[in-house]
């Protein structure tokens, strides 16, 4: 079963709170692309899911950050994006 965005948004709130949590589609069929994004609220809530291996059901995420939203923000906080490199079944 593919992750949905409740699920995806669900799983990374347990690292502190998220201000957005998307999973990309394709626009022509609607399928996942095997990419997600996750932006927090704080950067250190950003930067507790670096320290470990991610699997959200059967699917093994690789958690990357994103440069363009590492910057922190006017709240004092940092919007940390990350992603995975496509969901692959689990081993």
């Amino acid at each position: 079963r593919n992750v949905g965005d409740g699920d995806f948004r669900a799983y990374f709130e347990q690292f502190g709170a998220v201000s957005e949590a998307i999973i990309r589609t394709n626009r022509t069929t609607g399928q996942s692309t095997g990419l997600g994004f996750v932006t927090f609220v704080t950067e250190d809530s950003a930067r507790a899911v670096l320290l470990r291996r991610h699997q959200i059901g059967t699917k093994y995420v690789d958690v990357k950050v994103d440069a363009k939203s590492s910057e922190p923000d006017e709240s004092g906080g940092a919007g940390a994006g990350y992603g995975d490199d496509g969901p692959r079944d689990a081993e």
